[in-house]
């Protein structure tokens, strides 16, 4: 998971030696662990954790799309603007 979010918070695609792509929440970890919890984890880390969710918004379930669209608008954009900062080096 956490080298799925890294790839996809750098803008880049997910690995492709990964079987099944984590992000497509199979399991569950995004929707019933990493989400519940995304307030305990560092800024750096939201950040990445919510850029990763955009970047492969055509494959995360519509539960996560629910569940990141009821997180807080500023947390959303700080991490809107997290990506642009990225985009930028």
């Amino acid at each position: 998971m956490k080298r799925t979010i890294a790839f996809l918070s750098a803008g880049l695609h997910s690995d492709p030696n990964i079987k099944i792509n984590p992000m497509k929440d199979s399991r569950g970890f995004l929707s019933k662990d990493i989400l519940i919890r995304i307030d305990q984890f560092s800024k750096k880390r939201k950040m990445e954790i919510l850029t990763a969710i955009r970047n492969a918004w055509n494959i995360v379930p519509n539960k996560i799309k629910k569940m990141y669209n009821n997180l807080n608008k500023r947390l959303i954009n700080d991490s809107i603007n997290y990506e642009i900062i990225l985009k930028r080096k």
